[in-house]
Order: structure tokens, then C-alpha cells, then sequence
């Protein structure tokens, strides 16, 4: 066995034409070890072809997966054997969490997660109307309410208004999702708000004056209809407030997260609050820090900032605490850590349509374990 012949069942393997006699030779070079390094290269050289995403024998990829990993293991934190390097998403494509347009994580749990079955989160909300009144709202219903001169009408997962005269006096509802819930609004001057889970956002039913003053809480994703002459505003937590005449950006206020998020898409916005002001390009985020300083940075990853909104978790460059965070929310539990935050790494896509047990399979590849307690209670161990 050389090099040279490696190199030739590799190739075979790449584009499906390995006989049964050379799949057991190719396996047993695999198997050796003896070449890791040249299994490595080859694959570094072509990932972005797209070649290894071709090849659908799980054996195999399970194997070249197991020894390329042996040659990168040199980072300091454990980590799920994928996603270390981009060609890994073609290479592993079995286990891997990827982009759209190549694969989607869509297989069974791994055997030694030990939790109950809890399902994804889904599009529901609460409405509470100015006059106190709550309704449900859910991914079926087709209603319509009128608001005075304003006409309220659902549509399955989105919410519509149409303010065809403006009152003299102002009226605020509330749209509320709850933990594990999603739902869209379209607001009275026709920008379009999508909210995350357990998040919120408070506006008239007509806008009149001289702006377009909504409150927000949670995550939301704006595309705001253009007005110079009246300026659309987003009141945040601790003072903060974002600025826009029309564009698409993203605001991310959670209060369990370690900062205040703004990243804007497109356009032009104004992030301001007591300590500072400061006006974005698209590709930035303003970051305000735990003591309401504002820093501005080129958003590493626009596609992450934005894949709840479309169906996706984005877990590239995330620790175990990210990652939980954002379960917790999607799937309503309670994360508790036995032992402290696992220093763990993680990357890739996955859909949010998966149960709870599909995601904790693939995180159990982290070597970090998992129990569910009290129903909804999912302890974090080492």
C-alpha cells in the first residue's frame, strides 16, 4: 500500500466508483492511519469544490471523518467532531449541521441521550389590545378585529394592520411571544416585524406625529417601510433606542444575554443612549456593553444574526452557554450546569423543526451529557 494508491481510491470514492474490492482496500488504508495527513490535504485542497458532499456511504464517511479529526486536535477545548475546518461539511456530512444549499442535520438521535421528547417551538403569540382584551394567536387561526378606524386582521402566522385614517387619540397593543412561539407583524405604516421567542413589541394601532415610536423586548427583525418625514424609533432596554428612516436591521435584547445587539442589514440607523450615539453601515453591530457603553463592530457572521428568522439555529463559533441560551428559548427549559459551562465550541446549522431529543443527540458528540428533570428542567453535565 502507497501513497499514490491512496490517492486513487480516494478519488474513485469522491465520484462514487469504488467497487466492493477496493471499498475493503480503501478501508483498510483508512483504518491504518498511515495516511491522515495525506487524507487531510487533499481534502483542504477541494473542500469548496463541493466534491465530498457527492459520496453518500455513511461507513466511509464516518472513518474519514474519525481520522482527519485525529490530525486537528490540537485545540484546547472539546468539541463535536465536525465543523473545524470548512471542508469538514462535506467530509462529515453524516453528522454535520451545514449550510443550506449542501445539508441539513435531519438524522436520529444519538442512543445515550437520556431526556424525554420535547418538541420545537412553533408560531404562536398573545395580542393584548388597548382595551386589556388578550387573544391567541397561532399558525391556523384567520380572524379580524377592529380597532376604531384601524382594521386588525390575522393571517395565519402574521398579523396585519391597516390604519386607513389616524385617530386623535393613540392606541397601544402589545404583541407577545411566548417561550418556544415565533410570529410576524405588519405594523400600521406597513414595516415588517418578525419576533423570536419570548419577545415583545408595543405599538399603536395608527401612527401620527412626527415618528414611529415602538418598544421591544426579546429579538425582533425590522424592515422598515421608508418616511423621511417621520423617523422610525425602537426603544430598548436601559435607555436605548435605534434610529432608521427605512432599512432592514436586527435588535437583539434579551436580558440574558451578555449584550445589547443591533446589526444592520442595510440602510443607515442611529443607535443611541446616554452615554454615546452612533450611526451604522450595513455589516456593522453596536454592541452595548453591561455598564450601557456602546461599541461599534463588523458583524462577523450577518447569516447567524439572522437564522431564527429563517427557520435556522447558526451555532459557528458558539459556546456551550450560546447555544443553550438559545434552546432554552426555542424549546421552553430551564438549563442548569451540574459542574459549571463545559469549555466547548461549536459550529454549523441545524433546523429548529428538530425535537429537542435530535438536538441533544448531535451536542452529545461534544462529549457534554444531558438529563431531563421536573418535565422541562435539562441538566448540563460534564
Amino acid at each position: 500500500m502507497n501513497g499514490s494508491r491512496f490517492s486513487v481510491l480516494l478519488e474513485l470514492y469522491i465520484t462514487a466508483q469504488l467497487s466492493r474490492e477496493e471499498k475493503a482496500e480503501f478501508l483498510q488504508m483508512l483504518d491504518s492511519g498511515l495516511y491522515n495527513a495525506q487524507l487531510e490535504k487533499a481534502m483542504e485542497e477541494d473542500w469548496h469544490t463541493g466534491r465530498y458532499e457527492q459520496e453518500e456511504d455513511l461507513q466511509l464517511r464516518s472513518l474519514i471523518t474519525e481520522q482527519v479529526n485525529k490530525t486537528i486536535d490540537s485545540k484546547p477545548i472539546r468539541r463535536l467532531p465536525f465543523l473545524q475546518r470548512p471542508w469538514l461539511r462535506y467530509a462529515a456530512v453524516f453528522i454535520l449541521l451545514c449550510s443550506i444549499g449542501t445539508y441539513i442535520w435531519r438524522s436520529q438521535p444519538a442512543e445515550s441521550t437520556k431526556v424525554a421528547d420535547i418538541a420545537p417551538g412553533g408560531t404562536k403569540a398573545m395580542l393584548t389590545l388597548a382595551n386589556g382584551t388578550v387573544i391567541a394567536l397561532d399558525s391556523t387561526g384567520h380572524q379580524s378585529i377592529q380597532q376604531g378606524k384601524t382594521a386588525v386582521m390575522q393571517q395565519g402566522g402574521q398579523l396585519q394592520y391597516d390604519a386607513r385614517e389616524v385617530e386623535n387619540e393613540m392606541h397601544y397593543n402589545t404583541l407577545t411571544t411566548p417561550r418556544g412561539g415565533q410570529f410576524r407583524i405588519v405594523l400600521p405604516d406597513g414595516s415588517k416585524v418578525w419576533l423570536n421567542a419570548a419577545s415583545s413589541i408595543r405599538y399603536p394601532t395608527a401612527f401620527a406625529g412626527k415618528e414611529r415610536l415602538v418598544e421591544i423586548t426579546g429579538e425582533a427583525y425590522f424592515e422598515v417601510t421608508r418616511n423621511e418625514n417621520m423617523p422610525f424609533l425602537v426603544k430598548m432596554q436601559k435607555g436605548n433606542t435605534v434610529e432608521v428612516l427605512g432599512t432592514h436591521f436586527n435588535v437583539n435584547t434579551y436580558p440574558d444575554e451578555p449584550k445589547i445587539q443591533t446589526t444592520l442589514l442595510e440602510g443607515a440607523v442611529r443607535v443611541s443612549n446616554a452615554t454615546g450615539r452612533f450611526i451604522l453601515s450595513p455589516g456593522q453591530q453596536a454592541q452595548v456593553t453591561a455598564d450601557n457603553n456602546i461599541r461599534i463592530v463588523q458583524a462577523k457572521n450577518m447569516a447567524q444574526v439572522t437564522a431564527w428568522k429563517d427557520g435556522l439555529f447558526n451555532f459557528e463559533d458558539a459556546s456551550l452557554d450560546d447555544v443553550m441560551r438559545q434552546l432554552s428559548r426555542w424549546y421552553d427549559i430551564e438549563v442548569v450546569y451540574e459542574k459549571g459551562v463545559p469549555d466547548i465550541g461549536f459550529g454549523g446549522k441545524m433546523e429548529r423543526d428538530l425535537s429537542l431529543t435530535h438536538v441533544l443527540g448531535i451536542l452529545e458528540r461534544a462529549e457534554v451529557h444531558f438529563k431531563l428533570e421536573q418535565g422541562r428542567k435539562l441538566i448540563v453535565t460534564p
